[in-house]
């Protein structure tokens, strides 16, 4: 008999606790890679059936971060943050999938207002990658227009 209902999420429960955390977390980095091998198989799954399909040049640029118990807890980028951008680009023309080029696509027309929304409330103001969708979350009205007259005032200490 198939298991339903609480019996179901009971045991989808037991196998997440069952997956380390650091194969979880890289996954997740590898996200863009699946969306990229699905885009350019024009939507569908060709890039499953091919030999190593499913590898994509990711986990050499991905350490394991470990807690102060030693457990791992996910994993981060394998360069220091002072040159993150730089490295990351190199990793990025060194991944199996080329990042598909979207410069003339306008996020804003394929997202309504709470999407945008979501996505900004997620991202922090100096995220990698906020000023992508910094021009759609200013059509969809969720942050001020740039305002090229503004004059920045700067507050005086009291002596």
């Amino acid at each position: 008999n198939p298991l339903e209902g609480e019996q179901l999420w009971e045991a989808a429960e037991r196998g997440y606790e069952r997956l380390d955390l650091g194969d979880v977390s890289t996954a997740f980095m590898a996200h863009p890679q699946v969306a990229n091998a699905i885009h350019d198989s024009n939507g569908g799954d060709r890039y499953a059936h091919e030999s190593k399909g499913l590898h994509f040049g990711l986990r050499k640029y991905l350490v394991r971060d470990y807690d102060d118990n030693g457990n791992c807890v996910g994993v981060v980028a394998a360069c220091d943050h002072e040159h993150l951008d730089a490295e990351m680009q190199l990793a990025y023309s060194d991944l199996k999938y080329k990042i598909p080029d979207v410069s003339g696509l306008n996020i804003s027309d394929h997202l309504n207002c709470t999407e945008l929304a979501s996505i900004k409330n997620a991202f922090d103001l100096d995220q990698i990658g906020y000023g992508d969708f910094e021009e759609a979350f200013r059509r969809a009205g969720l942050i001020e227009p740039a305002r090229q007259d503004a004059e920045i005032v700067m507050p005086v200490a009291d002596v």
